[in-house]
């Protein structure tokens, strides 16, 4: 079905700001010059049953919550070298201030250091085998 005639042959209940926020949304999420619009389905949704609801969005515990978290936390490190505050740092990737992510990190036990590249040996320092 064409675009055109879709929008046509919807209904559009309520008013016109269905038409608008429709409009809107295509304009932000389409990639080019072309919209794409997401066309509403004229039958109403039924109700999710409790089951359905769990595998639509998984509720996670206050365990499963801190362990995302905690490794949020350390690929945030790894990707920036152990890294925390400036650009491109650890901080600035978790869109969190400085000493925001300290307390976090000092909360789960975990230190940048770890997350940063060790030193190359050079060969003057090794020692001969």
């Amino acid at each position: 079905m064409l675009v055109r005639e879709g929008l046509q042959a919807y209904s559009w209940p309520g008013n016109i700001r269905a038409l608008e926020n429709l409009i809107e949304r295509a304009v932000i999420i389409s990639p080019g010059t072309r919209l794409q619009l997401d066309l509403p389905s004229d039958a109403p949704a039924e109700p999710l049953t409790p089951i359905a609801r769990e595998q639509e969005a998984r509720i996670l515990t206050q365990g499963e919550q801190r362990r995302q978290m905690r490794d949020n936390l350390i690929a945030a490190l790894s990707a920036c070298a152990g890294r925390i505050s400036g650009k491109e740092r650890a901080a600035r990737l978790l869109e969190l201030k400085p000493t925001t992510l300290r307390s976090r990190l000092e909360s789960f036990a975990i230190d940048p250091r770890d997350y940063r590249p060790q030193p190359r040996r050079s060969r003057a320092n090794q020692t001969p085998r």
